[in-house]
């Protein structure tokens, strides 16, 4: 298949065909419906605030939204509860999903943001392939995905808390 290649350049090659393959399976399989609820792995974390900690212990708040981009299947963006444990993922339009995962179960809950392990294989992939000044793009791209991602997911959050006070305050 790719005899005209060093035996080098065939994995490397091969290795980058993984890591696309993968990264767009880990990315359909991080943000899917029905799924385990820890995902991931944490990237970072903060700590809960008590007006979320306090929402989120509602079974009630389950919330699944569709959104039809195209034609397709549409995309989701939800907070599930589960078992004392809740996925938050809003919608984005970021390179590397990542979703938002809180453990109600511990005392002192976080909500940690959770990402895949292909985000870390571009950077194997930059010095595997020798391409040095492409890697502070890489971390700068990586950065700013987290940085929208960790937006969105607060944001989501808080629209979510406020909707739910303001139609809480009217049934009093």
């Amino acid at each position: 298949m790719f005899s005209f290649l060093s035996n080098y350049q065939r994995v490397l090659v091969l290795s980058t065909m993984f890591l696309l393959l993968m990264w767009v399976f880990e990315s359909f399989f991080l943000v899917k419906l029905h799924r385990n609820m820890k995902r991931g792995f944490k990237i970072w974390s903060k700590p809960l605030s008590n007006e979320t900690r306090e929402y989120l212990i509602n079974p009630a708040n389950n919330i699944i939204v569709p959104h039809w981009i195209n034609w397709g299947a549409p995309f989701y963006s939800f907070i599930i509860l589960k078992n004392n444990e809740a996925i938050i993922r809003p919608l984005t339009r970021a390179i590397f999903p990542c979703v938002g995962y809180v453990n109600l179960k511990k005392p002192n809950a976080r909500l940690e943001y959770r990402g895949g392990v292909s985000h870390f294989f571009v950077f194997l992939l930059a010095f595997a392939y020798s391409f040095y000044f492409v890697i502070p793009f890489f971390a700068l791209i990586l950065i700013i995905n987290y940085w929208i991602i960790v937006r969105a997911i607060d944001n989501y959050l808080n629209k979510k808390i406020m909707r739910n006070a303001l139609v809480t305050n009217r049934k009093l």
